[in-house]
């Protein structure tokens, strides 16, 4: 390959992955701003709760729509187009009067990302060769987690300095800039490519050349397969918890239960996108290597990540909880959910290759679900039980309220425990 080829195809990769970093950093980035929100809209935890979900609930609702559209018009097209609905909608939230509008600019927000992945993931098999389809997916996840990062601490700065409607502003600038990159330095691929994407590109195409395969099919498949339930419905507890408290209440719990500042308690969030980076390669490698089975390093991570919630709500372990114990709590609290990319693997290694993409698309969308109900129930929970004063628009709760709606995760992750102990083996299923 030439060199002005590998420039090329880093820079398409570079340009589409910087989607994926947004659909990150709005995942989480919603926690640094709650109480802004609160204040702003005059809203309840419920209704905070409820508008941060919407980002979820569409994104979950497009995970198969997606793959159809890449594959029949192109990532080029379909990351330019999608952009722009980000962008527009990151405007029209940072713009809103009321909490109608920001609902309305967060549904466009999760829509606008739920392409990002799956078009990315389309161009590494296009413009990469099959043999570096694995570690530049890894660096699109990595890339990823650092819009989580960036949503925290950095975030949290940024609010402090010019305030959430204006950086809002500033990333909705920036995207709507993004738009304009993906449409003039973004290639479908280049010439010779599309059989080697017919090759590697599986997991979410879903018209193949030489085959029968009806999506139906695989939907039904999947749901008849007990193994599909044991790897991707416990996900919807794991991720539900998870991003509840990394992206919504986390910082408001170490604000009110603890006295920190915003600045002080996104960097303490920070650690747990930090424990995550970190954790997704470290048990990846695990996998493959160490132990050789997915499901004894799904399930041990499971258990550790179980454990992790048991110190934050345990009022016999509050000491933990405190000065130097606390981050490294929260970054262990990352770094054992990074076993959970390992339940997609799974349910990839159950199923014959014309059946991945929809049931791995129908896998992908049960954690977002999970999330976006855990956050809307959470906050009612701490609205009903926990409410203790409104101070400047700012509602403010009781710790034992959070303490209880953390345990409820607790108990809802022993479940999914005890789902994912029901899993079979399955690393060799599909070889």
């Amino acid at each position: 390959m030439s060199l002005h080829k590998i420039h090329r195809k880093w820079i398409v990769f570079i340009s589409s992955s910087l989607l994926y970093f947004l659909a990150y950093f709005h995942r989480v980035s919603a926690t640094v701003i709650v109480e802004d929100l609160m204040r702003d809209f005059s809203a309840s935890a419920t209704s905070i709760g409820f508008l941060t979900s919407l980002y979820f609930y569409t994104y979950a609702a497009m995970q198969l729509p997606a793959g159809l559209l890449v594959d029949s018009l192109g990532p080029r097209k379909i990351l330019t187009f999608f952009c722009l609905i980000t962008g527009f909608g990151t405007l029209t939230f940072a713009l809103s009067g009321n909490l109608s509008m920001a609902m309305l600019g967060r549904t466009m927000i999760g829509l606008g990302v739920s392409v990002a992945f799956l078009s990315s993931a389309k161009l590494i098999a296009s413009w990469f060769d099959v043999g570096s389809f694995a570690s530049v997916t890894g660096i699109l996840v990595s890339i990823g987690n650092l819009g989580g990062l960036v949503a925290s601490a950095p975030f949290a700065i940024m609010v402090t300095g010019l305030g959430w409607r204006n950086s809002f502003l500033g990333i909705a600038l920036s995207t709507l800039t993004l738009t304009l990159a993906l449409w003039l330095l973004v290639e479908d691929d280049p010439s010779g490519v599309s059989k080697r994407y017919r090759e590697v590109w599986l997991d979410h195409a879903s018209e193949r050349s030489g085959d029968n395969f009806r999506p139906s099919k695989g939907l039904i498949e999947s749901i008849k397969n007990r193994n599909f339930w044991f790897a991707a419905f416990p996900p919807f507890f794991y991720f539900g918890s998870f991003i509840s408290f990394q992206g919504l209440w986390g910082v408001p719990y170490l604000m009110q239960v603890y006295g920190f500042g915003r600045v002080e308690a996104s960097g303490m969030i920070m650690l747990v996108a930090l424990g995550f980076l970190t954790g997704a390669s470290f048990w990846g490698f695990a996998s493959d290597r160490i132990f050789h089975s997915r499901r004894m390093v799904y399930l041990l991570g499971s258990i550790l990540f179980t454990l992790t919630w048991f110190m934050v709500t345990s009022p016999k372990l509050q000491a933990l909880r405190l000065g130097f114990w606390m981050s490294p709590l929260l970054f262990m609290m990352g770094f054992t959910f990074g076993v959970m990319p390992i339940s997609i693997v799974i349910v990839k290694e159950l199923y014959p290759r014309d059946m991945m993409g929809v049931a791995t698309g129908c896998a992908n969308a049960i954690p977002f679900i999970g999330i976006a109900i855990f956050q809307m129930l959470l906050g009612y929970y701490l609205d009903t039980y926990g409410l203790v004063k409104v101070s400047g628009g700012i509602r403010i709760f009781s710790p034992d309220s959070f303490h209880n709606g953390f345990t409820i995760c607790l108990l809802t992750l022993i479940v999914a425990v005890a789902l994912t102990s029901m899993l079979e083996e399955t690393r060799r299923c599909n070889r």
